[in-house]
């Protein structure tokens, strides 16, 4: 995936343990048709995000809200579907995290468990960078119109049922 054409460095360097500050980020029309084209689907109307940053001893926490109006195409019927997408998350960023690509390391993920924390890179964060990210995860990778429903000439039907092509053999007996 190509580097995303919606950025919004924000520094935390001045923010104190214990300190917060707000910030509030929108998408003009160019950046929501690069977003778009980014998530590839057929529009993306609006995005905003309120953003509450809270420094954590090293740690800066990212309290994050989106809405987003987008559109996509259902899967079915390729009908236009206008879409809004709220999503609430939290995202902690940490200095002592280094970039990937940085070392060659595996490391073993529980998909049940907290994400680990984001490099924390010169006390800076990319809030559109963020929120984008968060967004094309949110989004339906198979939207449906209400009510659509694919053409049963379509649908797989079950394969029949047939006879073991080697259930004859199991009776044959090798007298050796």
């Amino acid at each position: 995936m190509n580097d995303i054409e919606f950025s919004r460095l924000v520094s935390v360097l001045d923010l104190e343990d214990g300190d917060y500050q707000r910030q509030s980020i929108d998408a003009d029309a160019e950046e929501c048709q690069a977003l778009a084209g980014w998530f590839s689907i057929a529009g993306v109307e609006s995005l905003h995000a309120d953003i509450l940053l809270k420094r954590h001893g090293r740690q800066v926490l990212a309290e994050t809200e989106v809405t987003a109006r987008i559109e996509q195409t259902c899967v079915v019927s390729l009908q236009p579907l206008k879409l809004t997408v709220e999503e609430t998350y939290t995202r902690a960023f940490d200095p002592d995290v280094r970039p990937s690509g940085e070392f060659d390391e595996t490391i073993d993920l529980d998909p049940g468990s907290e994400d680990p924390p984001e490099p924390l890179v010169d006390d800076v964060i990319d809030l559109g960078k963020m929120v984008a990210e968060q967004l094309g995860l949110a989004l339906d990778p198979y939207p449906r119109a209400k009510g659509a429903s694919i053409d049963p000439r379509y649908v797989e039907v079950e394969a029949p049922k047939r006879d073991n092509p080697f259930a004859a053999l199991k009776g044959l007996k090798l007298d050796g």
